[in-house]
Protein backbone atom coordinates (compact mmCIF):
# COMPACT_ATOMS: atom_id res chain seq x y z
CA UNK A 1 0.00 0.00 0.00
CA UNK A 2 1.15 3.84 -0.73
CA UNK A 3 1.92 5.68 1.87
CA UNK A 4 -1.41 7.72 3.47
CA UNK A 5 -4.30 6.92 1.85
CA UNK A 6 -6.99 9.15 2.70
CA UNK A 7 -10.55 8.90 2.59
CA UNK A 8 -12.85 11.41 1.15
CA UNK A 9 -16.13 12.09 -0.13
CA UNK A 10 -15.83 11.75 -4.03
CA UNK A 11 -16.35 14.28 -6.54
CA UNK A 12 -18.79 14.20 -9.45
CA UNK A 13 -16.33 12.96 -11.86
CA UNK A 14 -15.25 10.23 -8.90
CA UNK A 15 -18.87 9.53 -8.82
CA UNK A 16 -18.49 8.76 -12.83
CA UNK A 17 -15.45 6.36 -12.41
CA UNK A 18 -16.81 4.01 -9.86
CA UNK A 19 -19.68 3.78 -11.58
CA UNK A 20 -18.33 2.70 -14.63
CA UNK A 21 -15.99 0.34 -12.57
CA UNK A 22 -18.66 -1.26 -10.71
CA UNK A 23 -20.69 -2.29 -14.06
CA UNK A 24 -18.45 -5.54 -14.49
CA UNK A 25 -19.91 -6.59 -10.61
CA UNK A 26 -23.41 -5.46 -10.78
CA UNK A 27 -24.47 -4.97 -14.23
CA UNK A 28 -26.66 -7.71 -14.42
CA UNK A 29 -26.95 -7.80 -18.15
CA UNK A 30 -27.32 -3.81 -18.47
CA UNK A 31 -24.95 -2.02 -20.28
CA UNK A 32 -22.94 1.33 -19.58
CA UNK A 33 -25.49 3.71 -20.62
CA UNK A 34 -28.18 1.92 -18.77
CA UNK A 35 -26.55 1.15 -15.99
CA UNK A 36 -25.24 5.06 -15.49
CA UNK A 37 -28.56 5.90 -16.16
CA UNK A 38 -30.03 3.60 -13.31
CA UNK A 39 -27.48 4.90 -10.86
CA UNK A 40 -28.23 9.00 -11.93
CA UNK A 41 -31.67 7.66 -11.74
CA UNK A 42 -31.42 6.55 -7.81
CA UNK A 43 -29.52 9.25 -6.82
CA UNK A 44 -32.97 11.15 -7.46
CA UNK A 45 -34.84 9.46 -5.31
CA UNK A 46 -35.63 10.27 -1.88
CA UNK A 47 -33.55 7.03 -0.49
CA UNK A 48 -30.56 7.84 -2.80
CA UNK A 49 -30.33 11.46 -2.28
CA UNK A 50 -29.51 10.65 1.60
CA UNK A 51 -26.18 8.48 -0.31
CA UNK A 52 -22.32 9.55 -0.20
CA UNK A 53 -19.74 8.03 -2.40
CA UNK A 54 -16.44 7.37 -1.11
CA UNK A 55 -13.36 6.74 -2.25
CA UNK A 56 -9.91 5.81 -1.26
CA UNK A 57 -7.00 7.72 -2.59
CA UNK A 58 -3.57 9.37 -2.09
CA UNK A 59 -3.34 12.04 0.22
CA UNK A 60 -1.55 14.41 -2.16
CA UNK A 61 -4.12 13.57 -4.74
CA UNK A 62 -7.09 13.58 -3.47
CA UNK A 63 -9.08 14.41 -6.65
CA UNK A 64 -7.67 11.77 -8.63
CA UNK A 65 -9.32 9.76 -10.91
CA UNK A 66 -7.31 6.31 -10.57
CA UNK A 67 -8.58 6.18 -7.02
CA UNK A 68 -7.93 2.78 -4.80
CA UNK A 69 -11.26 2.20 -4.34
CA UNK A 70 -14.84 3.31 -3.67
CA UNK A 71 -17.94 2.32 -1.51
CA UNK A 72 -21.15 3.95 -0.59
CA UNK A 73 -23.16 5.40 2.50
CA UNK A 74 -26.72 6.05 2.52
CA UNK A 75 -27.74 8.01 5.70
CA UNK A 76 -31.13 6.22 7.17
CA UNK A 77 -33.41 6.21 10.25
CA UNK A 78 -32.96 2.96 12.62
CA UNK A 79 -35.52 2.29 15.34
CA UNK A 80 -32.54 1.76 18.85
CA UNK A 81 -33.15 0.34 22.05
CA UNK A 82 -30.72 0.01 24.56
CA UNK A 83 -30.29 -2.91 27.18
CA UNK A 84 -32.89 -3.73 29.70
CA UNK A 85 -35.07 -1.39 28.24
CA UNK A 86 -38.16 -0.69 26.76
CA UNK A 87 -37.15 2.54 25.48
CA UNK A 88 -37.10 2.87 21.58
CA UNK A 89 -35.45 5.81 19.86
CA UNK A 90 -35.82 6.67 16.10
CA UNK A 91 -32.16 7.84 15.38
CA UNK A 92 -29.12 7.60 12.98
CA UNK A 93 -27.48 4.20 10.82
CA UNK A 94 -25.87 4.12 7.89
CA UNK A 95 -26.52 1.35 5.07
CA UNK A 96 -22.93 0.52 3.31
CA UNK A 97 -22.81 -1.00 -0.36
CA UNK A 98 -20.70 -1.01 -3.44
CA UNK A 99 -17.43 -2.14 -1.92
CA UNK A 100 -15.29 -2.00 -4.99
CA UNK A 101 -11.84 -2.27 -5.74
CA UNK A 102 -10.48 -2.32 -9.21
CA UNK A 103 -8.61 -5.57 -10.34
CA UNK A 104 -5.23 -3.40 -10.40
CA UNK A 105 -5.58 -1.98 -6.78
CA UNK A 106 -6.41 -5.61 -5.11
CA UNK A 107 -4.72 -7.48 -2.96
CA UNK A 108 -2.94 -4.45 -1.55
CA UNK A 109 -4.82 -3.47 1.63
CA UNK A 110 -6.80 -0.58 -0.01
CA UNK A 111 -10.21 -2.15 0.54
CA UNK A 112 -9.24 -3.11 4.66
CA UNK A 113 -7.70 0.96 5.13
CA UNK A 114 -11.01 2.38 3.26
CA UNK A 115 -13.63 0.34 5.74
CA UNK A 116 -11.73 1.13 8.51
CA UNK A 117 -11.43 4.89 7.82
CA UNK A 118 -14.94 4.65 6.89
CA UNK A 119 -15.95 4.18 10.66
CA UNK A 120 -14.75 7.58 11.37
CA UNK A 121 -16.49 9.04 8.99
CA UNK A 122 -20.03 7.87 10.85
CA UNK A 123 -19.31 6.77 14.29
CA UNK A 124 -21.37 8.54 17.26
CA UNK A 125 -18.65 9.29 19.48
CA UNK A 126 -17.79 6.69 22.37
CA UNK A 127 -20.02 8.51 25.28
CA UNK A 128 -22.42 10.34 23.12
CA UNK A 129 -25.99 9.56 24.28
CA UNK A 130 -28.02 8.26 21.91
CA UNK A 131 -31.13 10.71 21.04
CA UNK A 132 -34.34 11.01 18.99
CA UNK A 133 -33.18 12.49 15.23
CA UNK A 134 -35.91 14.45 13.25
CA UNK A 135 -35.05 12.99 9.48
CA UNK A 136 -36.98 16.23 8.06
CA UNK A 137 -33.61 16.56 6.13
CA UNK A 138 -33.41 13.34 5.17
CA UNK A 139 -33.27 14.15 1.24
CA UNK A 140 -30.99 17.10 1.70
CA UNK A 141 -27.24 17.64 1.89
CA UNK A 142 -26.07 14.20 3.82
CA UNK A 143 -23.58 14.50 6.03
CA UNK A 144 -24.20 17.91 7.57
CA UNK A 145 -23.83 16.62 11.08
CA UNK A 146 -21.64 13.95 10.67
CA UNK A 147 -20.55 11.10 13.34
CA UNK A 148 -23.96 10.64 13.74
CA UNK A 149 -24.83 7.19 13.52
CA UNK A 150 -25.13 4.30 16.66
CA UNK A 151 -24.98 1.64 14.16
CA UNK A 152 -23.68 0.63 10.11
CA UNK A 153 -24.56 -2.53 8.41
CA UNK A 154 -23.75 -3.90 5.00
CA UNK A 155 -24.38 -7.54 2.90
CA UNK A 156 -21.17 -8.72 2.47
CA UNK A 157 -19.78 -11.45 -0.46
CA UNK A 158 -16.81 -11.81 0.63
CA UNK A 159 -17.45 -13.89 4.20
CA UNK A 160 -15.98 -12.35 7.07
CA UNK A 161 -13.72 -9.82 5.35
CA UNK A 162 -15.32 -6.80 7.46
CA UNK A 163 -14.79 -8.09 10.69
CA UNK A 164 -11.30 -7.27 10.24
CA UNK A 165 -11.83 -3.76 9.32
CA UNK A 166 -11.39 -1.56 12.07
CA UNK A 167 -11.98 -1.59 16.05
CA UNK A 168 -15.48 -1.85 15.89
CA UNK A 169 -15.49 -3.92 12.74
CA UNK A 170 -18.49 -5.54 11.12
CA UNK A 171 -20.02 -8.57 12.32
CA UNK A 172 -21.92 -11.12 10.52
CA UNK A 173 -25.50 -11.90 12.22
CA UNK A 174 -28.92 -13.10 10.73
CA UNK A 175 -27.60 -15.51 7.69
CA UNK A 176 -29.10 -18.64 8.99
CA UNK A 177 -32.27 -19.08 8.25
CA UNK A 178 -32.78 -17.99 4.39
CA UNK A 179 -35.34 -19.71 2.57
CA UNK A 180 -35.47 -20.69 -1.24
CA UNK A 181 -38.19 -21.91 -3.15
CA UNK A 182 -37.15 -23.36 -6.93
CA UNK A 183 -40.04 -22.21 -9.02
CA UNK A 184 -39.74 -25.33 -11.36
CA UNK A 185 -40.49 -27.83 -8.15
CA UNK A 186 -43.81 -25.91 -7.54
CA UNK A 187 -47.40 -26.99 -8.58
CA UNK A 188 -49.16 -24.97 -10.02
CA UNK A 189 -50.40 -21.74 -7.81
CA UNK A 190 -52.97 -19.98 -10.36
CA UNK A 191 -56.43 -19.63 -8.51
CA UNK A 192 -54.89 -21.56 -5.06
CA UNK A 193 -55.80 -19.26 -2.34
CA UNK A 194 -56.68 -19.17 1.43
CA UNK A 195 -59.94 -17.22 2.43
CA UNK A 196 -59.75 -13.46 0.77
CA UNK A 197 -57.39 -13.35 -2.03
CA UNK A 198 -54.54 -10.63 -1.27
CA UNK A 199 -54.47 -7.34 -2.89
CA UNK A 200 -52.17 -6.12 -4.60
CA UNK A 201 -49.76 -3.12 -3.69
CA UNK A 202 -48.23 -0.82 -6.12
CA UNK A 203 -46.30 2.52 -5.58
CA UNK A 204 -48.88 4.62 -4.27
CA UNK A 205 -49.26 2.28 -1.44
CA UNK A 206 -45.65 2.87 -0.47
CA UNK A 207 -46.00 5.41 2.10
CA UNK A 208 -49.52 4.02 3.78
CA UNK A 209 -47.91 0.53 4.48
CA UNK A 210 -44.52 1.95 5.75
CA UNK A 211 -45.41 4.57 7.71
CA UNK A 212 -47.86 1.65 9.74
CA UNK A 213 -45.47 -0.89 10.02
CA UNK A 214 -42.98 1.43 11.03
CA UNK A 215 -45.34 2.30 13.68
CA UNK A 216 -46.12 -1.36 14.86
CA UNK A 217 -42.19 -2.66 14.87
CA UNK A 218 -41.70 0.43 17.08
CA UNK A 219 -44.61 -0.39 19.69
CA UNK A 220 -43.29 -3.91 19.12
CA UNK A 221 -39.61 -2.99 20.42
CA UNK A 222 -41.15 -1.21 23.45
CA UNK A 223 -43.28 -3.76 24.93
CA UNK A 224 -39.81 -6.21 25.20
CA UNK A 225 -36.33 -5.65 26.93
CA UNK A 226 -33.48 -7.88 26.16
CA UNK A 227 -29.69 -8.20 27.53
CA UNK A 228 -28.38 -6.81 24.31
CA UNK A 229 -29.22 -3.44 22.75
CA UNK A 230 -31.58 -3.83 19.25
CA UNK A 231 -32.03 -2.27 16.40
CA UNK A 232 -34.04 -2.34 13.62
CA UNK A 233 -33.42 0.05 10.39
CA UNK A 234 -36.99 1.41 9.70
CA UNK A 235 -39.09 1.01 6.61
CA UNK A 236 -39.86 4.39 4.52
CA UNK A 237 -41.37 4.93 1.40
CA UNK A 238 -38.12 5.38 0.48
CA UNK A 239 -36.54 2.73 0.45
CA UNK A 240 -39.49 0.91 -1.10
CA UNK A 241 -39.04 3.55 -4.28
CA UNK A 242 -35.22 3.10 -4.01
CA UNK A 243 -35.62 -1.10 -4.31
CA UNK A 244 -38.44 -0.82 -7.24
CA UNK A 245 -36.25 1.75 -9.19
CA UNK A 246 -33.38 -0.33 -8.86
CA UNK A 247 -35.59 -3.07 -10.41
CA UNK A 248 -37.07 -1.71 -13.45
CA UNK A 249 -34.22 -0.87 -14.64
CA UNK A 250 -34.01 -4.22 -15.79
CA UNK A 251 -36.89 -5.02 -17.23
CA UNK A 252 -36.80 -2.09 -19.38
CA UNK A 253 -33.38 -2.75 -21.21
CA UNK A 254 -35.32 -6.13 -21.94
CA UNK A 255 -38.07 -3.66 -23.25
CA UNK A 256 -40.44 -5.46 -21.16
CA UNK A 257 -43.34 -3.94 -19.26
CA UNK A 258 -42.22 -3.09 -15.82
CA UNK A 259 -44.57 -4.73 -13.40
CA UNK A 260 -46.79 -2.32 -11.18
CA UNK A 261 -47.62 -4.85 -8.71
CA UNK A 262 -44.50 -5.11 -6.00
CA UNK A 263 -46.85 -6.60 -3.23
CA UNK A 264 -49.75 -8.13 -1.60
CA UNK A 265 -51.78 -6.89 1.33
CA UNK A 266 -54.70 -8.73 3.68
CA UNK A 267 -57.62 -5.89 5.23
CA UNK A 268 -56.89 -5.72 8.59
CA UNK A 269 -59.44 -6.74 11.03
CA UNK A 270 -60.31 -3.06 11.44
CA UNK A 271 -61.11 -1.47 7.80
CA UNK A 272 -58.18 1.25 7.27
CA UNK A 273 -60.62 4.18 6.87
CA UNK A 274 -61.71 3.53 10.50
CA UNK A 275 -58.18 2.89 11.62
CA UNK A 276 -55.31 4.74 9.40
CA UNK A 277 -52.62 3.94 11.74
CA UNK A 278 -53.48 -0.21 11.92
CA UNK A 279 -50.79 -2.16 9.94
CA UNK A 280 -52.29 -5.15 7.73
CA UNK A 281 -50.56 -8.52 6.81
CA UNK A 282 -48.41 -7.33 3.72
CA UNK A 283 -45.89 -8.83 1.89
CA UNK A 284 -43.14 -7.13 -0.69
CA UNK A 285 -41.07 -8.36 -3.07
CA UNK A 286 -38.48 -7.71 -5.78
CA UNK A 287 -38.47 -9.07 -9.00
CA UNK A 288 -35.35 -9.19 -11.28
CA UNK A 289 -36.22 -11.04 -14.70
CA UNK A 290 -34.77 -13.79 -16.18
CA UNK A 291 -32.43 -13.13 -19.12
CA UNK A 292 -29.55 -15.11 -20.62
CA UNK A 293 -27.38 -17.30 -18.23
CA UNK A 294 -29.73 -15.98 -15.63
CA UNK A 295 -32.96 -17.95 -14.28
CA UNK A 296 -34.95 -14.59 -12.96
CA UNK A 297 -35.25 -14.05 -9.17
CA UNK A 298 -37.71 -12.68 -6.96
CA UNK A 299 -37.02 -11.73 -3.93
CA UNK A 300 -39.20 -11.29 -0.50
CA UNK A 301 -37.69 -8.06 0.89
CA UNK A 302 -40.68 -7.73 3.48
CA UNK A 303 -43.35 -9.98 5.36
CA UNK A 304 -45.24 -8.88 8.43
CA UNK A 305 -48.50 -11.06 9.24
CA UNK A 306 -50.70 -10.70 12.26
CA UNK A 307 -51.63 -14.26 11.88
CA UNK A 308 -49.78 -17.69 10.52
CA UNK A 309 -52.81 -17.85 8.19
CA UNK A 310 -52.46 -14.47 6.56
CA UNK A 311 -48.57 -15.34 6.14
CA UNK A 312 -49.33 -18.50 3.94
CA UNK A 313 -51.72 -16.26 2.20
CA UNK A 314 -49.53 -13.88 1.43
CA UNK A 315 -46.36 -16.30 0.44
CA UNK A 316 -48.70 -18.50 -1.59
CA UNK A 317 -49.95 -15.50 -3.72
CA UNK A 318 -46.37 -14.23 -4.10
CA UNK A 319 -45.01 -17.73 -5.26
CA UNK A 320 -48.14 -17.82 -8.06
CA UNK A 321 -46.87 -14.31 -9.00
CA UNK A 322 -42.99 -15.18 -9.43
CA UNK A 323 -44.50 -18.51 -11.54
CA UNK A 324 -46.42 -16.17 -13.92
CA UNK A 325 -43.47 -13.87 -13.86
CA UNK A 326 -41.35 -16.71 -15.69
CA UNK A 327 -38.42 -16.40 -12.76
CA UNK A 328 -36.64 -19.35 -11.50
CA UNK A 329 -36.08 -18.53 -7.53
CA UNK A 330 -37.38 -17.41 -4.82
CA UNK A 331 -36.00 -16.07 -1.94
CA UNK A 332 -36.35 -14.81 1.82
CA UNK A 333 -34.25 -13.76 4.70
CA UNK A 334 -35.73 -14.49 8.10
CA UNK A 335 -39.49 -15.40 7.00
CA UNK A 336 -42.12 -15.70 9.39
CA UNK A 337 -41.64 -19.18 10.73
CA UNK A 338 -45.30 -19.65 11.62
CA UNK A 339 -46.48 -19.20 7.99
CA UNK A 340 -43.85 -21.45 6.45
CA UNK A 341 -44.55 -24.38 8.79
CA UNK A 342 -48.23 -24.12 7.39
CA UNK A 343 -47.05 -23.43 4.32
CA UNK A 344 -45.70 -26.67 4.27
CA UNK A 345 -48.70 -28.51 4.91
CA UNK A 346 -50.10 -27.63 2.10
CA UNK A 347 -47.07 -29.67 0.15
CA UNK A 348 -43.99 -30.52 0.97
CA UNK A 349 -42.77 -28.40 -2.09
CA UNK A 350 -44.34 -25.46 -1.21
CA UNK A 351 -42.05 -25.21 2.28
CA UNK A 352 -39.08 -24.26 0.17
CA UNK A 353 -35.56 -25.37 1.96
CA UNK A 354 -34.43 -23.00 4.84
CA UNK A 355 -30.71 -22.69 5.64
CA UNK A 356 -27.40 -20.67 5.86
CA UNK A 357 -27.49 -18.22 2.92
CA UNK A 358 -23.39 -17.52 1.26
CA UNK A 359 -23.80 -14.43 -0.09
CA UNK A 360 -24.93 -11.10 0.94
CA UNK A 361 -23.93 -11.65 4.45
CA UNK A 362 -25.94 -9.11 7.08
CA UNK A 363 -23.29 -7.49 9.09
CA UNK A 364 -23.70 -4.92 11.44
CA UNK A 365 -20.95 -2.38 13.23
CA UNK A 366 -22.07 -0.26 16.21
CA UNK A 367 -20.99 2.99 17.79
CA UNK A 368 -21.30 5.02 20.66
CA UNK A 369 -19.11 2.57 22.40
CA UNK A 370 -21.91 -0.35 22.48
CA UNK A 371 -19.08 -2.93 22.18
CA UNK A 372 -20.52 -4.67 19.40
CA UNK A 373 -23.48 -6.58 20.92
CA UNK A 374 -26.36 -5.80 19.11
CA UNK A 375 -29.18 -7.51 18.54
CA UNK A 376 -30.57 -7.18 14.63
CA UNK A 377 -34.39 -6.97 14.71
CA UNK A 378 -36.48 -7.62 11.40
CA UNK A 379 -33.44 -8.58 9.70
CA UNK A 380 -35.07 -8.86 6.19
CA UNK A 381 -33.99 -7.52 2.39
CA UNK A 382 -36.10 -4.89 2.62
CA UNK A 383 -32.57 -2.87 3.89
CA UNK A 384 -30.48 -4.15 1.25
CA UNK A 385 -28.75 -2.33 -0.78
Amino acid sequence: MSSSPILVRASPAQVRISHERQLLEWGRGLGIDHFRAREEFLLTTGFGKAAQTWVLAPAAEPATLDFFCSCESWRRPVLFSPAGSGTVRRTVGYSIGSVFTPLEHRKKGYAQAMMTLLHDKLALPVGTEVAEVSFERATSTPYEEGNDAVVSFLYSDVGEFYSRCGSTPWLVQGVDKTTTWEVAELPELHGLQMGKPPAPLTAEDYDRIATTDAAQLRASLAKTTCTKPRFLAEPTAGTYAWLEGRAAFAFQVQGAATPATWGFELPAATPAAAAPDVCPSFIMFTIDPARPGHAGELKVVRLHATSAKDGTALLLRTLAQAQAAGVGVVHGWNLDERALRMLGMLGESLSGTTGPRTGSLSAVATYAGLGGEVEWVCNEGYAWC
